[in-house]
C-alpha cells in the first residue's frame, strides 16, 4: 500500500507544471498562437504517441473483446457527473440556463488523464496505463457527444466526428496491432521512436491547462463564488468519488478496472473544460470556479483519497 507521501511526491511535479503555465500566462510571456500550436501538437501527435507506447505490447489488452468494456465504464462515469451536476446547479444558485449547462459540463468531466496517468504508471506500471487509455476513449466519446449537447442545448448532430479524433484512431489501430501480433512480436523501432514523444505528452498537456487557468483566473471571484466553489468541491471530490468507489468495490470484478476507477475517483474537474466551455457558451466564469476550486483542494486530497480508494476497492 503506497503511503500519502509516496503519492504526494508523484503528483507534486505535475501540479507544478500546470502552475508554471498559470504563472507564464499571468506574466504575459505566452500568447495565444504558441498555445494554439501546442494544443494541436498535443492532440494530433503527442497523445497518439502516448497511446501507441502504452497499448501496443500490453498483454492485458490482447483480447479486443475483453477490452471493449473499459470505454463503457469511462462513458458511464462522465454521464453520471453530468446528471448529478445538472440537478445540483439550481441548489447552488445557478438559475441561468447557459450557466447551468456550463456547470453540468465543467463538473461532470474530471481530469481523467494528466494526473491519473503518472499515478497509475508509478504505482502499477505501463500495462495498467494501457488499460487506462482505453478506458479514457469512453470519456472522450461522452465529452464530445453528451458534453456538446449539454453546452449547446441542442442535439449534437456532429457527434460522429469523434471518429476523426487522432487519439481515438490511434486507440483502434493500437488495439488491432496488439491483438494481431500478440504472439511475441514487439515493434522495437516504433516503440523507441514514440517513447520520447510519449514522455512529454503529459507535461505539455498540463502546461496548456495551466495557460487556460491563468487566462481565466481574473473571473474566479465573480458572482456567487463561495457557494458554487464549496458545492463543487463537495460534489466532485466526495459525492461522485464515493459513488465511483462503491461501484468499483461491489460491481466491478476486473482488478485493473478497479484500480482505474479508484484513482479516477480522486480527480478534480478537468482543466481544459474552461477553454471548451468558453468556446461553446462564450462564458467561462462558472467553469473557472469549478476547475480552480476543485484543483486547489485536490493538491492535498488526491494522495489521501487515492490511498484510501486503493485500500477500499482491493
Amino acid at each position: 500500500m503506497p503511503s500519502y507521501l509516496d503519492i504526494f511526491l508523484i503528483t507534486v511535479p505535475y501540479f507544478a507544471i500546470a502552475g508554471a503555465g498559470v504563472f507564464m500566462r499571468l506574466k504575459g510571456w505566452v500568447g495565444r498562437k504558441p498555445e494554439d500550436f501546442l494544443l494541436k501538437l498535443l492532440i494530433r501527435f503527442l497523445i497518439p504517441c502516448l497511446i501507441f507506447n502504452f497499448v501496443v505490447g500490453n498483454v492485458k489488452l490482447e483480447n479486443v473483446a475483453d477490452a471493449a468494456f473499459l470505454p463503457l465504464w469511462g462513458f458511464a462515469t462522465i454521464a453520471l457527473g453530468f446528471v448529478v451536476a445538472w440537478f445540483a446547479a439550481p441548489v447552488l444558485g445557478i438559475k441561468d440556463t447557459v450557466d447551468r449547462r456550463a456547470y453540468s459540463f465543467s463538473l461532470g468531466v474530471y481530469n481523467f488523464g494528466f494526473f491519473t496517468i503518472p499515478i497509475i504508471a508509478s504505482l502499477y506500471g505501463s500495462e495498467a496505463v494501457g488499460q487506462l487509455l482505453v478506458f479514457n476513449t469512453g470519456i472522450d466519446a461522452a465529452y464530445w457527444s453528451l458534453g456538446v449537447m449539454i453546452l449547446t442545448g441542442t442535439p449534437a448532430s456532429d457527434a460522429w466526428k469523434i471518429l476523426k479524433s487522432p487519439p481515438l484512431q490511434m486507440i483502434i489501430v493500437s488495439l488491432f496491432i496488439n491483438a494481431l501480433w500478440s504472439d511475441g512480436w514487439e515493434p522495437y523501432i516504433l516503440d523507441a521512436a514514440t517513447g520520447f514523444f510519449a514522455s512529454i505528452a503529459i507535461p505539455v498537456g498540463l502546461f496548456i491547462s495551466g495557460l487556460a487557468l491563468g487566462e481565466a483566473l481574473p473571473s474566479f471571484g465573480q458572482g456567487k463564488s463561495l457557494r458554487i466553489i464549496t458545492g463543487s468541491v463537495v460534489l466532485r471530490m466526495f459525492v461522485l468519488s464515493v459513488i465511483f468507489l462503491l461501484a468499483a468495490r461491489y460491481i466491478v470484478e476486473d482488478p485493473g478496472l478497479k484500480i482505474i476507477i479508484a484513482v479516477q475517483s480522486a480527480m478534480p474537474a478537468g482543466m481544459l473544460n474552461i477553454a471548451v466551455t468558453r468556446y461553446f457558451t462564450g462564458r467561462a466564469h462558472i467553469a473557472v470556479k469549478v476547475v480552480l476550486g476543485t484543483t486547489l483542494v485536490s493538491i492535498v486530497t488526491v494522495p489521501l483519497w487515492v490511498r484510501f480508494a486503493i485500500w477500499f476497492t482491493s
